[in-house]
């Protein structure tokens, strides 16, 4: 490492490093990016996005050092300052420590016996919009994310530069730099008294070991009786209480003694992907679960003490089968934390989890007031299909009227029709019985139980809600036409109670599983922007003649071949899949193996004179 200038006066020749140690912290790794993913969506930069320059924006800088400067505890819990000294240059980052040193008032050996010893901090450092300035304690001018001051040119002809950002997430840790002075003053080579030292003592210890002052501690891939006993620091699994395995290798939490007696268990920074052994603890209280792989809270059982929980940056989705399961096993939870994990249709993530958690006091670290948990529960108990809602969205057509219009039944006639149920005061009206249509889209609508009632349905649309089941339309056996668009389902599986049904749309959900019957009308089906990557059910659907593909997980041509049995397919489109063949190849593929095809991918098929 070079230094430039180094102060001759304290008699300083040389420095050397001793060692590298890369700073490995998941929390401000994600941290950082999260914030520059925000930041990157600003319209200024969107030109570098454009053209995958952002990284111009990026760079290594040393931390100034500062009275107080804890480089343990920087690298666990980050740069906690609102302005951030940095620099380009090692010596401007260690000048504030040399001086602190000579500030005791001893001779240049009393100043480096102090000082010849030190650690310097790179970090990432995402730059911005900068400004220069003169001010040696800068303030942030109107969007402007850093300043910088101009020092002059070292003898490498390089720019030295000290900048101040105003926004500590935006600088990432990453590599400690231990180093040693070297003078004519200090007797022997320092590297060699570091090592004469540690034969003395015993072996030479690791650099992770000496370099970087943070305490170690076992790290348990696998548990056993012991490793619990050696973790919890007893000598019985019965006074196993509070049981820490904080940041090891662990898949799995399986235990073949239950750990009857334990309140509080911390799994964070682990790589479970299952809750199914967190069950059957009478008395636990506490469980930290946080930077794990979990995709859903499923396998949790009897904890009924539970009163804190912390799921966050995890990969959970379901908000609404996830606090179904803590309704059943934790029926008392008062703290829950889920941020930062991917859930669906984030805009309804507060309200049903206040709507359906009621004993919540907290969520993600914020206080839950009276009326927070009102409004949230008056928000979630609206979105239940009343009675009310049903007759404002109903219609009773006999059949469509003409049209060329190419919109779903049941939306056209929201649009145009005046046929209307009225609901008599008798509460044995047959009401239900006239109502052939309803379009409910966008409501935020979670159950479909209210639809029972409705034995004629035949239209029905039911898009941009927050439906996790079709539960309550298995009466509507005469339904022909259905929507589904942009909702929480994750399978296929419920056309066999529609023998009627020619038309379902169920694009923009979650679907990777899909087990149907015979069904010898449907002839439209839309399931794009899903997560299918097979279509052996299309054996099943014989009439099909439109079918929309696009944005799933098909992998491989030789799925199309699945579609050879519809002898009435005109229509196909499956642009936006990751098969491992270029766009003209695959139609051509296409063309030739599905002979009926009279347009693909948006675009007519030609015939050749």
């Amino acid at each position: 490492m070079v230094m430039t200038h180094p102060p001759q006066d304290l008699g300083i020749t040389g420095v050397q490093v001793v060692g590298v140690k890369r700073v490995e912290n998941r929390f401000l790794y994600n941290q950082f990016n999260d914030k520059l993913e925000k930041i990157l969506e600003q319209p200024f930069y969107s030109k570098a996005i454009q053209q995958r320059s952002y990284k111009q924006f990026l760079d290594y800088l040393f931390l100034v050092w500062s009275p107080g400067l804890d480089v343990g505890r920087v690298c666990q819990q980050g740069v906690e300052l609102p302005r951030v000294a940095l620099t380009n240059s090692p010596m401007s980052a260690e000048e504030p420590r040399l001086l602190q040193a000579r500030k005791g008032g001893g001779g240049a050996l009393d100043v480096l016996r102090e000082a010849q010893w030190g650690q310097l901090v790179l970090c990432k450092v995402f730059m911005g919009a900068s400004a220069e300035t003169t001010a040696d304690s800068p303030t942030q001018p109107p969007g402007v994310d850093c300043v910088y001051r101009d020092r002059g040119k070292c003898n490498l002809e390089s720019q030295q530069r000290d900048w101040w950002v105003f926004d500590s997430e935006l600088v990432l840790p990453e590599y400690i730099l231990t180093f040693c002075y070297t003078s004519p003053l200090l007797p022997g080579d320092p590297l060699q008294q570091v090592l004469q030292l540690s034969q003395q003592s015993g072996p030479v210890m690791a650099d992770s070991d000496t370099l970087f002052p943070l305490p170690s501690r076992p790290k348990f891939s696998q548990l056993s009786e012991s490793v619990i006993l050696q973790a919890a620091n007893v000598s019985s699994l019965a006074l196993v209480h509070v049981l820490c395995l904080h940041d090891n290798r662990l898949t799995k939490f399986k235990l073949t003694t239950p750990l009857s007696a334990l309140t509080k268990l911390v799994l964070s920074f682990n790589e479970l992907t299952s809750m199914e052994d967190i069950s059957n603890m009478p008395n636990l209280e506490y469980i930290d679960v946080s930077f794990n792989k979990l995709s859903t809270l499923e396998g949790m059982k009897s904890l009924p003490k539970l009163t804190h929980l912390d799921v966050s940056w995890n990969s959970l989705t379901s908000y609404y089968g996830d606090t179904s399961i803590l309704l059943k096993c934790s029926p008392s939870i008062e703290h829950f934390s889920g941020s930062y994990n991917p859930w669906e249709k984030m805009d309804l993530y507060r309200t049903v989890v206040l709507g359906r958690l009621k004993t919540l006091k907290e969520l993600d670290g914020d206080r839950v007031e009276p009326g927070d948990a009102a409004n949230a529960l008056r928000q979630f108990v609206s979105s239940h299909l009343s009675v009310t809602t049903l007759l404002s969205h109903a219609h009773t057509d006999v059949a469509p009227p003409p049209s060329l219009s190419l919109l779903p039944t049941a939306s056209f006639l929201d649009k145009e029709s005046r046929h209307r149920p009225i609901q008599l005061n008798s509460p044995t009206s047959d009401w239900c019985s006239l109502v052939t249509s309803v379009y409910l889209c966008g409501m935020g609508i979670r159950q479909l139980s209210a639809l029972q009632h409705l034995p004629n349905l035949k239209w029905a649309s039911l898009a941009d809600n927050a439906l996790v089941s079709t539960e309550g339309l298995e009466t509507c056996k005469k339904l022909e036409e259905l929507v589904l668009d942009g909702n929480l389902l994750h399978t296929l599986d419920f056309l066999g109670h529609f023998p009627e049904l020619h038309y379902l749309s169920i694009a923009h959900n979650h679907i990777s599983h899909v087990s149907i019957k015979a069904i010898s009308k449907l002839t439209y089906l839309n399931v794009m922007d899903n997560f299918i990557n097979s279509l052996s059910f299309m054996k099943h659907l014989q009439a099909v003649t439109e079918l929309y593909l696009s944005s799933n997980m098909l992998a491989s041509t030789r799925e199309l071949f699945h579609l050879k049995s519809l002898p009435q397919l005109s229509v196909l489109d499956i642009s936006s899949n990751p098969i491992g063949q270029t766009q003209q190849a695959t139609r051509l593929f296409v063309i030739y193996h599905l002979t009926s095809l009279k347009a693909l991918d948006g675009e007519a098929i030609v015939s050749a004179v």
